[in-house]
């Protein structure tokens, strides 16, 4: 009977030693953890009130300060308003087909917003508000509370 005894030479070695290296490099890449990169940007944005009371677009004032969240207390500032008279949807039981009217006692406003925020590779945010097209937001003051949709976003 012989033995079979195992020996190890140093390139054995360095095939482990390489093995070993690449699971500790490999591990380190994947289990930790991901650092988004914040940066701070002028965010702008347009929110959309939709069928408003004619007079409330008065009371937007530029360069007014409000509050842009129902959850915190995140700010920006007006920068553009623009009116325009609301259409509601109809149905033309003449014609069969549906058509927008306009609605004499009601305004759409589009209210532009400015902020400072950050910008990572999934989000953008002001304070604690995240800023996405199509998202509900609030906007208030001390004279006048409305929630719109957000329609516009540039970020700068």
């Amino acid at each position: 009977m012989s033995e079979n005894k195992i020996k190890f030479n140093i390139i054995d070695f360095s095939i482990v030693l390489f093995i070993l290296a690449a699971l500790i490099f490999g591990g380190m890449h994947f289990l930790s953890p991901k650092v988004n990169k914040v940066n701070t940007k002028t965010i702008e944005y347009t929110v959309l009130l939709a069928e408003k009371s004619n007079f409330f677009a008065d009371a937007l004032k530029i360069g007014e300060t409000v509050t842009i969240s129902t959850e915190s207390k995140d700010k920006a500032t007006i920068i553009d308003v623009k009116e325009s008279p609301a259409k509601i949807l109809t149905f033309d039981s003449i014609n069969g087909k549906y058509r927008y009217e306009e609605n004499e006692n009601k305004s759409d406003v589009l209210v532009t917003l400015k902020g400072t925020g950050t910008e990572t590779d999934t989000m953008i945010k002001i304070g604690n508000t995240p800023i996405k097209v199509g998202k509900s937001v609030a906007i208030k003051s001390s004279s006048y509370s409305a929630k719109g949709y957000i329609v516009d976003l540039n970020v700068k």
